[in-house]
């Protein structure tokens, strides 16, 4: 399997996701049901949202420690976040959420989509673990 030491810039892109991640993971476990009603959003879905976005802060924290991690996993990140931004619009599409709740919705869309972005150019900057390759060699 192949693995990639994170660059600099990389790293500072997962740890800025985490932290994104772990601040609205908070606010939508806090305030669930406040939230909801605000958003015209379910609880249920502001509630398994806010736990699973708790462990992923963890995993990009842990990935960003600067070690050689799999490429795979990476990807899948990329990945993950465009699916976020699918899964906003099917939300939206789906929960008839209010004004607000579409607002809340298309930011977070937007900011994984910029964060799809900067990862993928931080495994671009990153160097296969192991063999000092290139950049574009980890993109094979």
């Amino acid at each position: 399997m192949k693995t990639l030491l994170p660059s600099t810039f990389l790293q500072r892109v997962l740890l800025a996701d985490a932290l994104t991640s772990i601040l609205v993971a908070a606010l939508q476990l806090a305030l669930t049901r406040s939230l909801a009603n605000l958003l015209g959003l379910s609880q249920e879905l502001l509630f398994e949202t806010g736990v699973f976005l708790a462990g992923y802060a963890l995993l990009l924290a842990w990935l960003a420690r600067g070690k050689p991690v799999p490429a795979l996993l990476l990807w899948i990140l990329v990945i993950g976040n465009a699916g976020w931004a699918l899964g906003c619009a099917l939300v939206a599409a789906m929960e008839g959420p209010n004004v607000l709740g579409l607002a809340y919705l298309a930011v977070q869309a937007l900011t994984v989509l910029v964060f799809a972005g900067l990862e993928l150019a931080g495994i671009r900057s990153s160097v296969q673990a192991g063999g000092g390759h290139t950049p574009t060699a980890a993109l094979r």
